[in-house]
């Protein structure tokens, strides 16, 4: 098992997006007259826990790309080392910021479809009456 950057992998990009719609849930709490100031307290820690998980993959980001750019302009372009310096620095920070989001997408709409087929299942089940 390897450990990384948090908020990198499925769980985090998952967290972030929950923790995005952590003020909207207390704000209709709030309207409805349901909300505490725990209830606030609370999603103002995960709003600075999730903002400080993004702020450490930019910089992740950031650090990344400076050191290839740095390596990019130490060795000759023409060398093996150059170009994989180059092509690591044009696709892997994109990619690698992408790829959770692109995961997350697709484990929610995998979800979505077993979702759609198991709930007609029962129906049909009870309307040709097998149980």
């Amino acid at each position: 098992m390897a450990a990384g950057m948090p908020g990198t992998g499925l769980g985090g990009i998952f967290y972030l997006l929950l923790v995005a719609l952590m003020p909207l849930r207390e704000l209709a709490r709030a309207l409805a007259g349901r909300s505490t100031r725990a209830g606030w307290r609370a999603v103002g820690i995960m709003v600075a826990l999730g903002g400080s998980i993004l702020l450490a993959l930019g910089a992740e980001a950031w650090l990344i790309t400076r050191a290839l750019t740095w390596l990019a302009g130490r060795v000759p372009a023409e060398s093996a080392l150059g170009r994989s310096a180059a092509a690591l620095n044009e696709n892997l920070v994109p990619a690698a910021a992408a790829a959770p989001f692109l995961v997350l997408g697709g484990v929610l709409l995998v979800g979505l479809i077993l979702r759609l087929i198991f709930a007609r299942r029962p129906a049909r089940r009870a309307k040709v009456g097998l149980r």
